[in-house]
């Protein structure tokens, strides 16, 4: 067997033959992100140039620790060559040694034979859709709302109200606060002012005071808009029955609604199990004990402290929790909740931007 360098024309026809097997289209941008920055292989059974390949591959090289470690990203075989996944893997891992593999739930040949070799897995991000149900412009809100609380589209009239709810200390605060985990408030108000004026979202009001706002995004191919929070603050009954409402504008509007969430993020989890959401598809990380899975290492605050004295370039972040946070943090930190830690941070930083976090004393 052969891993043969290729070009992305090369796998398209393959890519796309995948791609239509999949009952539920959705790609998340994190996804799509490492997808690109992949370089795409070719499997052969045997060297030569006028065979046809088994199958393709996108693995992923990134330098960690002074090791280049290789993740799987993505892996398709032929319709004829569906019984193979357990030798092509083998080859893979003894050429490339991938550190990880990428795969989704419903990728369940290539699942079941990475749990067959024993390897680890977590999950990474759940795709959910709305019961079949809640999917009709009639179909009964799950929460339920209360006197004083209204769901409206988001305009710009609306945005003085959400500068006020993001800084409650003023302009010159830094951080946003409640349920949400956006990068920063200003950030996120730039975010918020921009769905607006595209007119691509919805305001939760409670006595005429801003909430939330429900952001949408139309996925490629036009059947399903994907929903999520710009701004999440207030009880979470309030946010399901907000979620609950766009859901069903998007379906009125002939579209299916979805959300893709931070797998470890259990608050926004558990708000749209409560507007009648459930998980079709996660993305799992297999990890290969065998080939070395990174680590994160370590460092004391006299190293810290060194790092500071030579005004290196790096991100100081408190992941302890909010109500530590508001008590007093380092100076210069920034804080991200640890429950949304993973989704943030792709978020909110570059690849190659460098990353201190701090947790009860450990750095």
């Amino acid at each position: 067997m052969e891993l043969r360098r290729a070009t992305r024309e090369q796998i398209a026809g393959l890519r796309a033959a995948k791609q239509q097997k999949s009952d539920l289209p959705i790609v998340p941008g994190f996804y799509a992100g490492l997808a690109e920055e992949a370089e795409p292989f070719l499997l052969f059974d045997k060297a030569g140039e006028g065979e046809s390949p088994l199958g393709y591959t996108l693995l992923l090289r990134r330098e960690h620790g002074g090791r280049v470690h290789s993740t799987l990203v993505e892996l398709g075989l032929g319709d004829r060559h569906q019984d193979r996944y357990e030798d092509v893997l083998d080859h893979i891992r003894d050429k490339a040694k991938p550190t990880a593999y990428l795969v989704r739930t419903d990728d369940c040949r290539l699942n079941a034979t990475l749990l067959a070799r024993g390897l680890q897995v977590e999950a990474s991000a759940l795709v959910m859709v709305p019961e079949t149900a809640a999917l009709g412009p009639t179909a009964p809100v799950t929460a339920s709302a209360k006197p004083g609380r209204e769901f409206s589209a988001l305009t710009p009239y609306h945005v003085a109200g959400l500068a006020e709810l993001l800084f409650p200390e003023g302009p010159e605060a830094k951080e946003a606060v409640g349920h949400h985990h956006g990068p920063t408030a200003a950030e996120t108000l730039d975010e918020v002012r921009a769905v607006a004026e595209a007119g691509n979202g919805w305001v939760l009001l409670e006595n005429n005071r801003p909430q939330a706002v429900v952001a949408r995004l139309e996925v490629e191919g036009g059947e399903y808009e994907l929903l999520d929070f710009a701004v999440a603050q207030g009880e979470e009954a309030g946010l399901s029955w907000a979620f609950s409402r766009a859901s069903q504008a998007v379906a009125s509007a002939g579209r299916r609604p979805a959300a893709v969430i931070d797998a470890l993020d259990p608050v926004r989890r558990r708000i749209l199990r409560a507007a009648g959401y459930f998980t079709v598809a996660a993305y799992m990380v297999f990890y290969d004990p065998l080939a070395g899975r990174p680590s994160v290492p370590t460092m004391s605050l006299e190293e810290l402290r060194a790092m500071i004295e030579r005004k290196e370039r790096f991100h100081l972040v408190d992941v302890i929790g909010e109500e530590h946070w508001r008590g007093g943090h380092l100076p210069g930190s920034e804080w991200i909740d640890f429950r949304g830690l993973g989704r943030e941070a792709r978020r909110r930083y570059k690849q190659d931007e460098t990353l201190v976090l701090y947790c009860n004393g450990f750095t």
